[in-house]
């Protein structure tokens, strides 16, 4: 019998991004506080009768079939653990790609937990986490959530207590920004002169704080604001509409600010809609949970 489970594949956001020398493996060490957002993908897997051991997409993404993260998960997964059946995978994409928000790391590790709950095989997210670790950085992320500090290449990962619902404005440039070329205008604007990173704050307690009085910070920020200005401008506008915190995601391109409430960020949202070169401007929330997921 034919049997589907679908899933929500949640954005994330960094509160914290500091990004040290390139390492060995061509990485750079980074240090960074993640959280999932309400912001997502809907990913929903069906088992074939075929035993071909083939993944099927269906989706709106950039890329060919064998070369997307999801069909490189089941081959993970299904070589692991000695599934032999086919799976077809439909995906709502609400996730921009370039965008800093993981959306990709983010399907990842959601269809290795589909694919675990799918087919009753007994692995914790721990062991989809190291496993999810040869897919991508922030793959394990999304793995162990909500909220984390990650640290080396982002295989590191410390999940904190008490996460928070936070009322979140979301902006999206109407432009990508490539991951690659970001560490490249760090590194260049850095003479490879990086201080050296350190993950040994109290994240815990530091995130506890009003958001308002966080020392957190994204290292590719002054980078970014130089190259667009454009994201400076929306940085600015989301502190001068009373945002406690904002920032760039990732390497870019979104920009979030964090408000005391609904109402506050709501009007925060539609004076940003009034302004020009910006794709989307969504009014959303930091997560405390995973969603769940439907097994049909």
């Amino acid at each position: 019998m034919m049997r589907a489970i679908t899933l929500q594949s949640p954005a994330k956001v960094n509160l914290h991004l500091e990004i040290g020398g390139k390492r060995d493996d061509g990485f750079h060490d980074l240090c960074s506080l993640f959280q999932i957002v309400s912001l997502a993908d809907t990913i929903t897997i069906r088992s074939l009768k075929e035993s071909e051991k083939t993944c099927s997409i269906h989706g709106n993404f950039s890329c060919d079939s064998e070369d997307n993260l999801i069909c490189r998960a089941y081959r993970i997964f299904s070589d692991h653990y000695g599934i032999k059946t086919s799976v077809e995978v439909t995906v709502d994409k609400r996730i921009p790609e370039g965008a800093g928000l993981g959306g990709g790391s983010s399907n990842a590790a959601t269809t290795l937990k589909g694919l675990r709950d799918l087919f009753s095989v007994s692995a914790d997210n721990g062991e989809l986490a190291r496993m999810g670790a040869d897919l991508g950085s922030d793959v394990p992320f999304f793995c162990l959530g909500p909220l984390a500090m990650v640290s080396g290449r982002g295989e590191n990962v410390v999940s904190l207590n008490r996460p928070r619902t936070l009322p979140l404005v979301l902006v999206l440039p109407d432009f990508p920004v490539s991951t690659g070329a970001a560490y490249r205008w760090l590194d260049e604007g850095r003479n490879l002169d990086y201080p050296a990173v350190s993950c040994d704050l109290d994240f815990a307690a530091l995130y506890d704080r009003s958001p308002r009085q966080w020392p957190f910070f994204n290292s590719f920020t002054p980078v970014l604001r130089e190259r667009y200005p454009l994201i400076g401008q929306v940085i600015d506008t989301l502190s001068s509409e009373e945002a406690l915190y904002t920032d760039v995601s990732g390497s870019g391109s979104a920009v979030f600010g964090i408000f005391t409430d609904e109402t506050a960020a709501r009007r925060a949202a539609l004076v940003l809609k009034g302004k020009k070169n910006l794709k989307q401007v969504l009014t959303i929330e930091t997560l405390a949970i995973f969603p769940d997921s439907i097994l049909q």
